[in-house]
């Protein structure tokens, strides 16, 4: 889930089904909801998102096309070269890599040059050995192995708009369904019933279930995640559910939007 629910709590005082009142400002309906702090930030991400897919994609594609001509121009121009390997670093990462230094000499002229390589390529490059490598001849100092030469590549200018709109979207939808739900949604006592640690993408955290009754008395079940160490089981929470669809439901307070004051 992109934004966690945030249950805020009393450290000292867990809230039991004894001393359990459903916040005031919760008892009226509909309420009108304006956007947190929290809200105003992811809502401003939205924006920069959106202004991102609309104008990045093709700055990026005009990048992509300048660099591709350019190093179709460089390759058809370059002259190839051997060059001495005075340097064969690791590059740690998820994408280990190599970086290459090397030296080669253009009318009794020495000049040096790096080239970052994949690994399966370049693990044998030991210095002193030897590497071939393409140069200018109008300017030898600039030199480079043949097909590594850098550039923006052209998928990106599909993918970034893609993915800063589908970002946009994420962020409204999430912003949306919270409104909603929060503006019409009726209060109940929700029960925690089971609590899980998680370890995901770098990410631990709890994931948090409890139980609850709807006005009719029907049972119902709902889960959070929380990068805090929650109430234990037993404990209760404030929830708000959607009384068409009482499976949409969610902790008390949310982390996007809050009820106005009056």
């Amino acid at each position: 889930m992109l934004f966690r629910h945030k249950v805020f709590r009393n450290e000292n005082v867990p809230p039991s089904a004894g001393n359990w009142q459903a916040p005031p400002e919760l008892l009226r309906a509909p309420r009108e909801v304006c956007l947190s702090p929290w809200g105003k930030a992811a809502a401003a991400a939205a924006v920069i998102l959106a202004l991102g897919a609309i104008v990045g994609g093709p700055l990026l594609y005009v990048a992509a096309t300048r660099d591709q001509a350019r190093n179709r121009k460089y390759e058809q121009e370059g002259i190839g070269t051997q060059a001495r390997v005075t340097r064969n670093t690791l590059r740690s990462g998820k994408n280990a890599r190599r970086v290459i230094d090397y030296a080669y000499a253009v009318d009794g002229r020495e000049f040096t040059g790096q080239a970052s390589l994949p690994q399966r390529q370049a693990r044998n490059l030991t210095p002193g050995s030897t590497l071939a490598v393409l140069y200018l001849g109008n300017q030898p100092q600039m030199s480079w192995v043949s097909g590594n030469l850098s550039g923006v590549p052209i998928w990106t200018a599909a993918l970034f708009p893609g993915m800063a709109a589908i970002g946009c979207f994420v962020i409204g939808f999430s912003i949306s369904r919270q409104r909603r739900l929060l503006s019409i949604g009726r209060v109940a006592q929700a029960t925690i019933t089971h609590i899980r640690r998680i370890y995901a993408h770098n990410h631990r955290g709890y994931r948090v279930s409890y139980e609850f009754k709807t006005l009719s008395g029907a049972p119902r079940a709902g889960k959070y995640e929380s990068p805090r160490q929650p109430y234990p089981v037993g404990s209760v929470l404030t929830v708000v559910y959607d009384a068409d669809e009482p499976k949409r439901s969610a902790p008390y307070p949310f982390s996007l939007v809050r009820v106005s004051p009056r």
